[in-house]
């Protein structure tokens, strides 16, 4: 019985301890916030295109992301695939503007579509026997965080 009256006494000074080193402390509150437009509006436009293999004379769709862009001409690189000749492949292109959809028309999600003209050359197989490829291209979406 003792044992438990002194236990019992520790763990309530315990107690009084914690409450008293908490009221003394200030609490220390992590007020940083994290820019979420200010982060998405530093990341790259990823476009949306098609492209013409010179190569294979097929049709691949480009997924690509703007790396410089100097006077309007952009320089992007990216993946191209569907064609089954040739598969997947690892992609650099360069295209300028002609149009603007949000010139002519106003809504919110017509300022993602664009026609830009380009060509491009990539490397497909890349685990395989590589094979150089290359075509022209048109870029049609935009996305911009």
């Amino acid at each position: 019985m003792r044992k438990s009256i002194v236990l019992g006494l520790i763990c309530l000074a315990c107690l009084f301890g914690v409450a008293y080193a908490q009221e003394t402390t200030p609490a220390v509150v992590d007020t940083t916030v994290i820019d979420v437009p200010g982060v998405m509006s530093g990341l790259p436009n990823l476009k949306q295109g098609i492209g013409y293999s010179i190569v294979d004379s097929k049709i691949n769709y480009l997924t690509t992301i703007e790396v410089i862009n100097v006077k309007k001409v952009s320089f992007a690189v990216g993946y191209a695939g569907v064609a089954k000749s040739t598969g997947d492949k690892l992609i650099a292109t360069v295209s300028y503007p002609l149009f603007a959809a949000e010139k002519y028309v106003t809504w919110d999600l017509i300022k993602y579509l664009k026609f830009e003209p380009g060509v491009y050359a990539g490397v497909g197989r890349i685990l395989g026997s590589n094979e150089f490829d290359y075509g022209v291209s048109a870029t049609f979406l935009d996305v911009k965080f």
